[in-house]
């Protein structure tokens, strides 16, 4: 009995592990091969979860199977449009990135599935992830402090995994990255937004401990807000507070109705805002590219590119999108034009948000397919999972994380979270 105890620890510690790393290592080739190490750790962990769910014949409620039809649906609907376009001569993309996109949903539906059953994979889970978190943070704070004091740095990448060979091309400095004046830090991670974008859950983590450990919590908070500030990560600092403050206006308390009020009567003036400073950079005209001062600011490029490019597509490829990975051969193709376009090797062509890449590698029919997995995630749970959905959304507006990268993590962290705190509530916690 203890042996089967044992074995049992051993492969939800194994499946918890592999999915907290997985960010961390998505940078790397498995040694010796050009070969993904993240599409190894994706089948290795594919073939553990199946085995639980065998094992401890894991079920799907009706409730979450709700949740998860659109997001197959989606997947399945990318690589049949992918699929379809390579046939047809015209995708540019690599179809080994397909696999990629179906395991990460055949993983995320057997942890909808185990998480059920098996209440120790998501302690597991989260236990891993803020021990590293935590590990980031200190680390972190360290980089800061020796570049204060002697003005050195050093790139922290794991020497004894070869970079993929687009990371090579690029040429990130693990562990440090200059901006302007400032010095950016970000251990194991190519650059500071991404450790910021792994930080940002441990935010709802430790929110839900207040209650529990405010004292802890609170110094935890400090500490990863202090980590996130450090790393010069604007989406990191901005969400961050975003977070907190989403938080707070999601509680039930007269302090809580009355802040969400506020925010409610400034909403209007808020999207008013953002809807006329949009407006004319995601309809242009192709010879006016001259005509703003900051053609060559990244942020711009990451907010707007992928929705500029879809306004120009066809109607039938607006509909349908032109398949995952593909926007680049089909934009040559097409002769199509970003007035504010950036030509340069530090600045991966195919780069798009996840919402953009949504609308263009789908169409609309993958865009409506992701808004209802949002909002059938968003009614899953409490005031914590509600937050982490909001920073999911936040996220894909700047990060190309669809179907795959930070937004397969977050789920994973959303369903731990759901899974630890009903078990904790049926234990009267």
């Amino acid at each position: 009995m203890r042996i089967a105890l044992g074995f049992q620890s051993i492969t939800l510690k194994m499946v918890a592990f592999i999915i907290v790393m997985m960010p961390l290592l998505t940078y790397y080739d498995f040694p010796g091969t050009e070969i993904s190490l993240v599409t190894i750790l994706l089948i290795i962990e594919a073939a553990i979860m199946m085995y639980c769910n065998w094992k401890y014949r894991a079920k799907l409620f009706k409730q979450e199977a709700n949740i998860l039809s659109p997001y197959i649906i989606m997947t399945a609907y990318i690589v049949t449009i992918t699929i379809f376009a390579s046939l047809l001569g015209s995708n540019g993309g690599k179809l080994y990135i397909m696999l990629a996109l179906i395991l990460n949903t055949i993983n995320i539906s057997y942890m909808f599935k185990l998480s059920n059953n098996k209440k120790e994979l998501s302690e597991y889970i989260i236990k891993i992830y803020i021990a590293v978190c935590l590990i980031l943070c200190f680390v972190t704070i360290g980089e800061e402090l020796v570049y204060l004091f002697s003005g050195q740095v050093r790139p922290m990448k794991i020497e004894f995994l070869p970079l993929t060979a687009e990371v090579e091309k690029l040429g990130y400095r693990f562990g440090y990255n200059r901006r302007g004046s400032f010095v950016g830090f970000s251990p194991f991670f190519s650059e500071p937004s991404h450790m910021a974008q792994y930080l940002l859950p441990a935010i709802v983590v430790h929110l839900e401990r207040l209650k529990r450990a405010p004292y802890k919590s609170l110094a935890s908070l400090a500490l990863i807000e202090i980590a996130i500030t450090i790393s010069t990560s604007t989406l990191g600092i901005i969400v961050s507070f975003m977070m907190i403050i989403f938080y707070v206006c999601m509680g039930t308390s007269e302090a809580a109705m009355k802040f969400r009020r506020i925010v409610i009567l400034c909403l209007p003036l808020l999207i008013a805002v953002f809807v006329y400073f949009v407006r004319d950079r995601l309809f242009y005209e192709a010879d006016v590219s001259s005509l703003l001062s900051y053609t060559s600011d990244k942020s711009t490029y990451r907010l707007y590119r992928g929705f500029a490019y879809y306004a120009q597509f066809p109607f039938l490829n607006k509909i349908f999108g032109v398949g995952f990975n593909n926007m680049t051969s089909f934009v040559n193709a097409h002769n199509l034009s970003y007035a504010y376009e950036i030509v340069s090797e530090d600045v991966v062509s195919e780069y798009l948000n996840g919402i953009s890449q949504s609308l263009v590698y789908g169409g609309i029919i993958a865009f409506v397919l992701l808004i209802v997995f949002f909002i059938r995630l968003y009614k899953y749970g409490n005031s914590e999972h509600r937050t982490l959905v909001f920073a999911l959304a936040m996220l894909m507006l700047t990060a190309a994380s669809f179907l795959r990268g930070m937004s397969v993590f977050y789920i994973f962290i959303i369903l731990a979270l759901h899974s630890k705190m009903q078990n904790n509530s049926e234990l009267g916690e």
